[in-house]
C-alpha cells in the first residue's frame, strides 16, 4: 500500500527593516498538503537562522496556526538552529493547513544585523511515518534591525485571587497586572493565556476578561483550546507608557476538584499589541 505523503511549500518573507524589540515578525510561511491515504501528524520542525547577524539578536522563534501557538518559544542556538516540537498538529487526509514561523527580536539586537530563516531539507520536517516532499524558494528573506527607537515592553504580574476557586458560573480564575515601561504606548489586541494546571478544553467555559467590577473588555471564548485561551480585546485596550492595569479572567468552572488552574502569559508576545503614537492616545 502506498504510504502517506506530505508536501511542504516554504514561502519566505520579503525584505524589510524592523525596530529593535519587535515581536511576532513573520519569517516563514509553510503550506502543508497531506495525501488522501491517512491523517498526517507533524511532530517537529527544524528552522535555521542564517545571515550576518548574531543568533543572540533573536529572543524567540515559534510556530503558529489558526491563531494558536503550537509550542513553547525557543531561542536559536549559537549556530542558528531552532528545534520546534509541535503540540497536536494534524492534517486530515486530502487536507491543507498553514504554519507561520514567527520571531521576537531582542531590544538589544544589533542595528546592522542581517537575518534570514529557512528549512533546508525534507528531513527538517518530522511527521508520523510520512514521506515529506519539500518545495522551498531559494531567495532568502532578510531581516534588518532598524535604527529607529526601541519598542517598549509590557510586563505581567499575577496578583493573588480574592476568593478560593470553586465549581460554578462566572468565577474569577486569574488576575493580571499589565504594566508598560516608559518607552511606548500600546494598543493590546489579544492576550493568550496558558493553563499550567491540569484543566483542559471544556473544563473551563465562557471565558472573558473584565476590568473593574463590571466592565467586560474582551469577547467571550466558549472554552479552552487544549490548555490555552486566546482572548480578543474589544475594543483593543490602551496601555500608556508607565501605566498599569489590572484585569480579571472570568469563566464558568466545570472541572472537578482534581483539575487545577494556574494561568500565565507564557511568553511576552502572547500579549499581541501594537505601538501607538503618544498624541493619538485618548484619555
Amino acid at each position: 500500500m502506498r504510504g502517506s505523503q506530505l508536501i511542504v511549500e516554504v514561502q519566505q518573507s520579503s525584505i524589510h527593516t524592523i525596530a529593535q524589540g519587535t515581536q511576532r515578525v513573520p519569517v516563514l510561511t509553510l503550506q502543508l498538503s497531506a495525501s488522501c491515504d491517512a491523517p498526517v501528524t507533524v511532530d517537529s520542525l527544524v528552522v535555521y537562522r542564517r545571515g550576518l547577524g548574531e543568533s543572540t539578536d533573536i529572543d524567540a522563534v515559534y510556530a503558529m496556526s489558526d491563531g494558536q501557538r503550537l509550542q513553547r518559544a525557543v531561542q536559536p542556538s549559537r549556530m542558528g538552529v531552532t528545534h520546534l516540537r509541535l503540540r497536536n498538529f494534524t492534517i486530515e487526509p486530502c487536507g491543507k493547513r498553514t504554519i507561520q514561523i514567527l520571531a521576537d527580536f531582542s531590544p538589544n539586537a544589533s542595528v546592522a544585523g542581517e537575518h534570514w530563516f529557512t528549512i533546508e531539507s525534507a528531513t527538517d520536517v518530522v511527521a508520523n511515518n510520512t514521506n515529506v516532499v519539500l518545495h522551498s524558494s531559494r531567495q532568502p528573506s532578510k531581516k534588518f534591525t532598524g535604527a529607529g527607537p526601541t519598542v517598549g515592553t509590557i510586563s505581567v504580574e499575577y496578583p493573588r485571587l480574592l476568593q478560593t476557586l470553586r465549581y460554578g458560573e462566572n468565577r474569577t480564575v486569574a488576575r493580571l497586572r499589565l504594566s508598560a515601561d516608559g518607552t511606548s504606548d500600546h494598543l493590546i489586541h489579544f492576550i493568550t493565556l496558558t493553563n499550567e494546571g491540569s484543566a483542559r478544553d471544556t473544563d473551563l467555559q465562557n471565558i472573558y476578561l473584565r476590568a473593574g467590577r463590571s466592565r467586560t473588555v474582551s469577547a467571550v471564548l466558549d472554552s479552552l483550546s487544549g490548555d490555552t485561551a486566546r482572548l480578543e480585546l474589544q475594543p483593543p485596550l490602551i496601555l500608556e507608557q508607565n501605566q498599569s492595569r489590572i484585569l480579571e479572567v472570568r469563566a464558568d468552572i466545570r472541572a472537578s476538584r482534581s483539575r487545577t488552574l494556574r494561568f500565565l502569559v507564557e511568553q511576552p508576545s502572547d500579549i499581541q499589541s501594537e505601538v501607538i503614537r503618544r498624541k493619538s492616545v485618548g484619555k
